[in-house]
């Protein structure tokens, strides 16, 4: 039997999580403390975009972490889906990556949205944020990358020929069967079935 590699996203992840996390404890805390002052309910008021903003990063951040955690087989997000969690998972790889002293280029074009109709809604997600955290790694710059729709499916492509990839491989399929990798000396290939996104 194969042993399946050990996922490195939600290691390398978590540290940005948790530090966003508190950044959104903080702000709320201070929040709180005004609204209990004499007159405080004004804070409410010009703090409401702030309140917006830190509501908006929770949620995401809640969904970044079930996504996450249903990759390693919990059903957390269970009928949950986030139409933008590419963008989510990228984000957060990028931010995952500066902390090691290394980079991911922004998308050439607005990526696509995860479907409501096919997959748990995590699928397109984790194994996009697991291709391009390895490319980040593997980059002496900020990594490009870029997408097109062929067919049948979505392609994610760096210039970069991805260290071990029969690893990356079962990585993907111990836990997505119908999303692959293809790695040559001159590129890089992750390959999403359309079901799972909508351009």
């Amino acid at each position: 039997m194969t042993n399946v590699p050990q996922d490195p996203l939600s290691a390398a992840l978590l540290p940005v999580v948790i530090h966003d996390l508190n950044n959104a404890t903080q702000l709320l805390t201070t929040l709180n403390t005004l609204l209990g002052m004499p007159g405080g309910e004004r804070f409410l008021t010009e703090r409401a975009g702030d309140l917006a903003s830190v509501g908006e990063e929770v949620f995401e951040l809640g969904w970044l972490m079930a996504a996450l955690a249903s990759s390693a087989g919990d059903d957390l997000l269970l009928a949950r889906r986030h139409e933008t969690g590419l963008d989510v998972m990228v984000d957060y790889v990028r931010k995952s990556l500066r902390r090691q002293q290394h980079d991911l280029a922004q998308a050439e074009a607005a990526l696509p949205r995860i479907s409501n109709t096919h997959g748990a809604g995590w699928e397109a997600a984790w194994a996009l944020g697991v291709f391009l955290w390895t490319a980040g790694l593997a980059a002496d710059e900020a990594a490009a990358w870029t997408w097109t729709r062929e067919d049948s499916h979505f392609k994610f492509e760096t210039d970069l020929s991805l260290p071990a990839p029969d690893s990356l491989q079962i990585l993907l399929q111990s836990r997505t069967r119908d999303i692959s990798i293809e790695v040559t000396s001159e590129c890089s290939r992750l390959c999403i079935p359309a079901l799972f996104l909508e351009a």
